[in-house]
Formats: structure tokens, sequence, C-alpha cells
């Protein structure tokens, strides 16, 4: 039962009586929230670089531009790479919501007219994280349609949170106030679109000349041109949309979450 509360004013001076709880609401303020960001973004390239040198040291991977997911192929590096990158998702997950709030909360002046952006952007950050957790969790060389899917839900849903983001930014006037920030997350924008392009585009095109490839040997140096392009495309992909994170730290600097967990009798 919620407890009753009553508020009256006498003379001038607010005077509150109410039934006494029996366990007082707990209440918890966090502060310092661009370290969410901070944290994954390190945690991410050194999941990313680090995978990359352990898989090039035991011979698993060539050093010139290979696949990331093929250098998280094989143990122990799978292991480092599959265990961080779920702690990256649950990361997003966070900033992502911290961001998604604090959208809502600035776009309070014009009621509607943003909501269901506001609901889209929080739905593409959970499917971004979820592709990411599907990427890093089934390795391509033995659960591939599961990893292409993973793949897939990762770059289109983690385009369209950022392109919401950025335009919701525009409509907040970021780009008058804060010029520098607003460019940034333009240009990671635009960086990580290409990439993803690029990797996907070249993917497919790699795939039809591999399958041809017996018939016609002349396209096998084709094949290994397209894996090159494709697998940069992937880097440039996945690191920008990593970093267009790192563009949030100066709003989060400003913010603090109150948590209040309270035991109603």
């Amino acid at each position: 039962m919620k407890p009753e509360f009553l508020q009256v004013k006498v003379n001038g001076s607010s005077v509150s009586s109410h039934k006494p709880q029996t366990t007082p609401p707990l209440q918890t303020v966090i502060h310092h929230l661009e370290y969410f960001p901070v944290f994954m973004i390190i945690l991410a390239y050194t999941s990313v670089f680090g995978t990359y040198a352990a898989a090039v040291y035991f011979g698993h991977v060539r050093k010139f531009i290979p696949y990331i997911s093929d250098t998280a192929a094989f143990p122990p590096e799978m292991c480092f790479f599959t265990a961080s990158m779920n702690l990256v998702a649950v990361f997003i997950i966070i900033s992502g919501y911290i961001r998604n709030k604090e959208l809502s909360m600035l776009m309070g002046e014009i009621p509607n007219k943003y909501s269901r952006l506001i609901n889209i952007h929080f739905t593409c950050i959970f499917l971004s994280s979820s592709g990411l957790f599907l990427l890093s969790s089934f390795q391509d060389k033995n659960v591939r349609p599961v990893h292409v899917t993973g793949a897939a839900v990762l770059f289109v849903s983690a385009e369209v949170a950022n392109a919401c983001d950025l335009y919701l930014s525009s409509r907040l006037g970021l780009h008058v106030t804060n010029y520098k920030s607003f460019y940034a997350k333009f240009v990671i924008l635009v960086l990580s679109i290409s990439g993803a392009l690029t990797y996907g585009t070249f993917e497919i095109v790699k795939n039809v000349l591999f399958d041809y490839a017996p018939v016609h040997p002349d396209y096998g140096p084709l094949v290994l041109v397209c894996s090159n392009i494709s697998a940069a495309g992937e880097w440039t992909a996945v690191l920008t949309i990593l970093l267009y994170y790192i563009t949030l730290c100066g709003s989060f600097k400003a913010l603090q979450l109150n948590l209040e967990v309270k035991k109603e009798n």
C-alpha cells in the first residue's frame, strides 16, 4: 500500500504529514556518464586490434587486411573476442539508453513531433547490440548464416540509429551551438555508411566471382582484390560505428543518472 502524503502551508511555510514508511527509498546519483562510451571504445578497440595481433602471431590469418571475423575464428583469440565484444554490446545498450533519454528530455518542448523517431533510435540501438552479440558469438567459419545475419543487423541498425541521432541533433541546433561535435558526427556517419556499403557490395561480387573461378581461372586475382576491398570496408564500418559513441561524451558530462529503489508496503 502506498504511503499517504499530505502537504499544507501554514503561514507561508510548507508542512508535510505522511505515514512513516517501514523502508525508506534508496537513492543513488551516478555522475560521469561520459565514462560509459569511453570504456566501450577502449574495450572495443582493444578487442579488435588485440585479436588481430594474436591471430597474426599464431598464424591464423594473413597480415594484410584480414576480415575482422576471420581474426576471431580460432582459439585463443576467439575466446577473448567473444567475451569482450559481448561486454561492448552491453555498453552500447547503456550508452544508447542514456542518449535516448537525453534526446527525449531535450525534445520535450516539441510534444509528439519527434517521439516516433526517438523510439526508432532506441529500437535500432537495441538491434545493433543484438547484432554485435550474434556476430561475435557465432563465428563465420562455424555458423555462417547466423554470423552473416548478425553482421547485417549490426550494420543496418547502427547506421539508422546514428542517422536518427544526427538528425535530432540538427533539430536541436547542435550544428550552430556545437558545430565541431555535429560535423564530427556527420563525418563519422559518412565514413561508416561508405564502409558498410563497400563491405556489402564487394562481398557479394567476391562470392559471385568465386563461384565462377573454377571455370574462369582469370577470375582468381579479381577474387583476391574484391576480398581486400571488402575487408577494408568492414574495418572502416566497424571502427567508425563504434567511434560515433565518442561524440556523445561532451553531452554526457552535463548529465547525471538518478536511481531510486523503493519498497512499498
